[in-house]
C-alpha cells in the first residue's frame, strides 16, 4: 500500500485513500467526503439534463456549465470550483504545468481539470454501461464519487478494476473482452463511496451490470487531462 505524499487539510475536498500500485495505481474509500458535506450535496443534487438519451446511457453537467450558470446550487458551484483548482490538482499529483485551465475554457494544449456531475439513465433491463476498458491516453487521474439515491434498491453499478490475463483479446480501440481480464478490486455503488486511479495502459476498469431501476446512477467525476 502507498499513502499520499501530499495531503489537503480542508474538510471540503475529496479524501485521499491509501493506494495499491500494481498492476496500476488505484485506491478507494467508503467515505469520500466528510458526511456533513456529502449530505448537503446529496440533498441538492442537480437534475439531469432534459434530453432523451435512452436507458442506461451517460449524461452529465461539466465544470464549465456549472461554474457559468447561477441556477446550480451554490454548494455545488463551490464543490466544482475547489475540485478543478490548481491546488487540488497539485495535491493529487504534485506540481502541474504553468498553462492550466478548467476544461472548455482554454487551449486544448493546456493542462485541464474537470468535475462532472454525471448520471447513467435508469436501465429497463439488466445491463451495463461499459465493459472492461482504459480511458483516453490524455487522461491523467480520475476520482469517482457515488451519490446513490437512498430509495434505489437495485443491484449492480459497481466500479470494478481489472488485471489482464494471458493472451488477452482487444475489443475496439481501448477495450478488452470479459475473458481477457480478471476482477482485482470492486468499489460498491453506495452513498459516499469513492474510487480513484491514475490512468495508464493497464488501468482497466468497468461498471458491473445493473438491474432495471427507476433511478439514475448518480456520481461525480473529478479528473485531469493534458
Amino acid at each position: 500500500m502507498k499513502t499520499w505524499p501530499i495531503q489537503m487539510s480542508s474538510g471540503h475536498t475529496l479524501k485521499r485513500p491509501p493506494c495499491v500500485t500494481e498492476p496500476f495505481v488505484y485506491g478507494s474509500t467508503l467515505e469520500g467526503l466528510d458526511w456533513d458535506l456529502y449530505w448537503e450535496l446529496n440533498e441538492s443534487f442537480p437534475k439531469p439534463p432534459k434530453k432523451a438519451i435512452g436507458p442506461n446511457k451517460l449524461h452529465s453537467h461539466n465544470a464549465d456549465t456549472v461554474l457559468s450558470n447561477n441556477n446550480f446550487p451554490q454548494v455545488w458551484r463551490d464543490f466544482v470550483e475547489r475540485h478543478t483548482s490548481r491546488e487540488f490538482a497539485e495535491s493529487t499529483i504534485g506540481k502541474v504545468p504553468e498553462h492550466f485551465c478548467v476544461r472548455g475554457t482554454g487551449s486544448h494544449r493546456n493542462f485541464q481539470t474537470e468535475c462532472q456531475i454525471a448520471y447513467n439513465s435508469p436501465p429497463i433491463e439488466l445491463g451495463r454501461v461499459r465493459g472492461p476498458h482504459v480511458d483516453n491516453g490524455h487522461q491523467i487521474y480520475k476520482f469517482l464519487l457515488y451519490f446513490r439515491d437512498p430509495h434505489d434498491k437495485s443491484i449492480g453499478g459497481d466500479l470494478i478494476f481489472h488485471g489482464l490475463l494471458d493472451n488477452p483479446r482487444i475489443m475496439g480501440k481501448r477495450g478488452w473482452t470479459d475473458k481477457s481480464v480478471e476482477e482485482i478490486y470492486r468499489i460498491p455503488y453506495a452513498q459516499n463511496s469513492m474510487g480513484f486511479f491514475l490512468n495508464s495502459p493497464l488501468s482497466i476498469h468497468s461498471v458491473s451490470p445493473r438491474e432495471a431501476s427507476e433511478y439514475s446512477r448518480r456520481f461525480v467525476v473529478v479528473s485531469a487531462s493534458h
